[in-house]
């Protein structure tokens, strides 16, 4: 066995490592001690000099109250450099205004030195670190800041330095804002981090750059373009701060996730900052780009989302002061991007576009895009636009499209239409110039357009409106203001209606609320039902009466003229075919010109006037000829006139008549009684009166079963009814019962005034049952009157309750007329027989029979005219 032995004195080399490793360490142990040590000496022995230095000649050149809870100097948490820290500390702005705010608040303030120059007492501040702090800037109208609070500096020669020498500025954790009133902008955001670093106290230096922000509000002339935006900038920038030039060697910002490259410079003159800046990005996300639009178009970028990608090349150059502003000029193009509406869940894709932006002054600048493309499955579109002089703003565009209406539209935030099917083949150039900064309605009535819109089947409802139109179809073609109307066909709320005609003034109507339209139409359809207009009008509006009456009135700012030709027409009880004539509507007031129909049996003539420019009421005024009408039916159609003496149960027969009326209706179309007014011309031919309550009392009272159905062949008369009084001259019915004469009046609230008078001869026969005469034909016994004596009755009072008796009126007029016939006859002979004796041969022979017939002649010529003779 073998054994091996070490000797004394050899050491193995391991060991010595160990122990040259662990002076060293001991060695930086110490080295690391007596540095602390020195530095707590260091720090103990100069922290009240430094902290009095500081306090000294900060408060030599503040212009402004600087508010600090405590200063305590570190010389390690600033490593390698020494820092004073102010804690709490805050910071009155240097500007008059009231009341005064704070130029900045802090948590921390750091002032660093380099620790060797504290043995020299050098107290040069390198660095400057602002932590957990808030800072506001703001600038007056007049140009006057609130941050210059640091005064110039004095000769200090022969004392102590406290003096900045700095190399870099750096804010942690910082809430900044900043108010420009004399440039009308805000800027206020959050500052994670931002490191400025150079030579500062040269007069030439280079400056970098790095910061990460986020900009929560930008506003500039009241526009607000940011929302919470994320920044970041990284670059190098040559600073001459004596002549106040800095260009830009490289630099790199990042918005959001979009990626720009910039260039130039800026430079500071006697008419303010020179700017002259480039900006490029490259395969640049659209989303994001529409997340940067101002929010005054909110709904734009919250409405669409996008992919695909957009090339931006920018360029700001000008003068920035009171006055002027850079002019930002910008070309971009996007290729083949995706356009989402997030509402509808719509896209528009293979979309490509190109075109420039210029914002400068507003008579220069322009928006303009050369060419915008795009489509969808069933849909297609292109066109150009420009929009120039945002002073006096002018736009031109054109564009051509063939639309598929229910994928087309619901990519657009239109929310006035529904149910939208149809297709639209649309070739359209606009141009519209504004008089002043914005457009008014005058502007567009001078608009140019000129194009053709060709619809087919199209169908489609106004949101919260009633009305709704089915297969439409035709062309328009627009002239300017108006548009002509080509064989326009379509089902609107239920009638299919077939149009030609113009529409003038329609796109200053349709954007203004003041502006009229003119329509002058040839109107066409097999068949109109006015109830299903009305009904989805009262359904809209959920006013009904009692009555299930519906409100309507006239558009006030509808002006029209058209000519109709309509198959058959219905409302309500009314039914006409064969509609022809001339309507006019202005101001409210609607006017029928020669409208003829066939309804109710016969033939209509009319020209009539609706007046409803008062908006709630309707004044009614109409005059026409009835021809062959069944009065049965016109009594029912026209609610037996508002009155209940005479309704279409009593009455048969047909009418001829020449009528004048006029009446007020309020907005439901009920009339106001007190002003209906009529006069009617009328013969009614193989007529019956059935049930007719006035007969039927007079029936009652002579015991006259017949009256109560008189038939008759021919009735003429002429009846007025106003003050709420139908108002009848006497007429003459030759009936199957008898010859019978009425006349009288008869009041709305069935109080009578009737006189009556009768063949007594035939009233005799009728009460004794006397056999009458037997001549009769298809209407009874027809009675002639034959001179014999008449019976004079007056009926009046309540219709229910009637008194009866002699008309001691129409006796006296009979008896008055009677008297006159008479006179008249006996007159008659008695000129008669004087002429004879006056031609007597013996008369003329005698002088004194010749004179004597002389005398009476005189006698006789004197009282010609009162019918008085004398005689001897």
């Amino acid at each position: 066995m073998e054994f091996n032995v070490v000797q004394a004195g050899k050491q193995a080399p391991w060991r010595r490592w160990l122990r040259r490793i662990g002076r060293f360490f001991l060695w930086i142990f110490v080295s690391v001690l007596v540095f602390f040590g020195v530095a707590l000496s260091l720090a103990y022995i100069f922290e009240d000099e430094i902290k009095q230095y500081a306090i000294d000649s900060i408060n030599e050149h503040l212009n402004t109250e600087l508010r600090v809870r405590e200063i305590e100097l570190s010389l390690f948490r600033q490593f390698p450099y020494a820092s004073l820290e102010f804690k709490d500390v805050s910071c009155t702005e240097a500007h008059p205004r009231r009341p005064r705010q704070n130029l900045f608040e802090a948590r921390s303030l750091f002032l660093q030195f380099n620790i060797w120059n504290l043995f020299q007492k050098n107290y040069t501040v390198r660095r400057v670190t602002l932590k957990d702090a808030k800072l506001n800037l703001y600038r007056d109208k007049e140009g006057q800041d609130n941050w210059h609070f640091w005064k110039e500096s004095k000769d200090s020669t022969g004392k102590r330095s406290f003096a900045f020498n700095l190399s870099s500025v750096k804010l942690l954790n910082v809430t900044a804002s900043y108010i420009d009133e004399e440039a009308s902008r805000e800027i206020a955001g959050h500052i994670d981090d931002l490191l400025l670093s150079g030579r500062f106290s040269d007069k030439k230096f280079a400056l970098s750059v790095r910061s990460k922000q986020t900009v929560n509000t930008l506003v500039i002339n009241g526009v607000e373009y940011a929302h919470s935006y994320k920044i970041q900038v990284d670059g190098s920038l040559d600073a001459d701060t004596k002549d106040h030039v800095y260009k830009i060697k490289w630099l790199g910002l990042t918005i959001e996730d979009l990626p720009f490259e910039c260039s130039g410079g800026i430079m500071k003159t006697g008419k303010g900052w020179f700017t002259d800046l480039n900006l490029s990005g490259k395969d640049l996300n659209i989303s994001s780009i529409l997340s940067m639009l101002p929010e005054n178009v909110r709904s734009i970028k919250e409405n669409y989302k996008s992919t695909g990608e957009i090339m931006i090349s920018a360029h700001a150059q000008g003068y920035f002061n009171k006055e002027e502003l850079p002019v930002l000029t910008a070309d971009f193009s996007i290729k083949g991007a995706t356009f989402r509406y997030v509402p509808n869940n719509i896209e528009m894709f293979d979309v490509y576009t190109s075109g420039s932006i210029r914002l400068g002054r507003t008579a220069d600048s322009f928006v303009r895009i050369a060419r915008f493309k795009g489509r969808q499955k069933n849909s297609a579109i292109e066109g150009d636009f420009l929009w120039k002089n945002f002073s006096r703003p002018e736009v031109r565009t054109h564009f051509k499209a063939s639309l598929d209406l229910a994928e087309f539209l619901p990519f657009l935030p239109i929310d006035t239409l529904e149910n939208v099917t149809g297709r639209a083949d649309v070739n359209m150039t606009l141009g519209v110039k504004a008089g002043g900064r914005r457009f008014v309605a005058d502007d567009f009535k001078a608009a140019v357009i000129d194009g053709r819109m060709e619809l087919k089947q199209v169908n489609m409802a106004v949101r919260r409106s009633p009305y709704a139109l089915h297969e439409l179809s035709g062309v328009l073609v627009f002239d300017n203001n108006n548009v002509w109307v080509q064989h326009v066909n379509g089902v609107f709320s239920g009638n299919e209606l077939y149009l030609d005609g113009k529409a003038l003034n329609l796109l200053a109507y349709l954007l203004t609320d003041t502006e009229p339209l003119y329509l002058s139409v040839n109107l066409k359809s097999p068949f109109i039902n006015l109830d299903r207009f009305l009904q989805e009008n009262a359904t809209a509006t959920r006013e009904k009466t009692d009555a299930g009456r519906n409100p309507f009135a006239l558009p006030e700012r509808l002006a029209m003229d058209f000519k109709a030709d309509v198959g058959k027409l219905v409302f309500r009880k009314f039914e006409a075919t064969q509609i022809k004539g001339s309507f006019s509507l202005k101001n409210r007031v609607c006017a029928a010109q020669d409208v003829l129909l066939s309804t109710m049996d016969g033939e209509v003539l009319l020209n009539g006037v609706a007046d409803n420019s008062r908006g709630g009421s309707w004044r009614i005024t109409s005059n026409g000829r009835f021809t062959g009408v069944n009065i049965s039916k016109l009594f029912y159609v026209f609610n037996n006139f508002e009155q209940d003496q005479l309704s279409s149960e009593n009455i048969s027969g047909r009418t001829d008549a020449i009528f004048e009326f006029r009446a007020t209706f309020d907005e439901y179309l009920r009339v106001d009684i007190p002003s209906i007014y009529a006069l009617i011309s009328i013969t009614v031919r193989e007529g019956e009166l059935v049930k007719f309550t006035p007969l039927e009392k007079l029936a009652g009272w002579a015991k006259l079963e017949e009256l109560q159905h008189v038939k008759f062949s021919t009735l003429k008369n002429e009846i007025l009814i106003r003050d709420q009084k139908v108002i009848m001259p006497e007429m003459s019915i030759r009936s199957n019962a008898m010859n019978l004469n009425l006349g009288g009046e008869h009041s709305f609230e069935n109080n009578v005034d009737y006189r009556f008078n009768l063949d007594l001869g035939t009233l005799l026969a009728n009460k004794f049952r006397i056999r009458r005469n037997s001549r009769q034909d298809e209407f009874g016994d027809i009675i002639d009157d034959g001179n014999r004596m008449r019976i004079y009755v007056r009926m009046h009072g309540p219709l229910s309750d009637p008194t009866f008796g002699l008309d001691g009126k129409g006796i006296k007029q009979k008896i008055e007329e009677d008297f006159r016939n008479e006179r008249v006859n006996i007159r008659d002979i008695v000129r008669e027989e004087m002429g004879r004796v006056k031609n007597d041969s013996i008369l003329q022979k005698d002088p004194w029979l010749k004179q004597r017939q002389e005398r009476r002649d005189s006698i006789h010529t004197n009282a010609v005219g009162g019918g008085d003779f004398e005689f001897e």
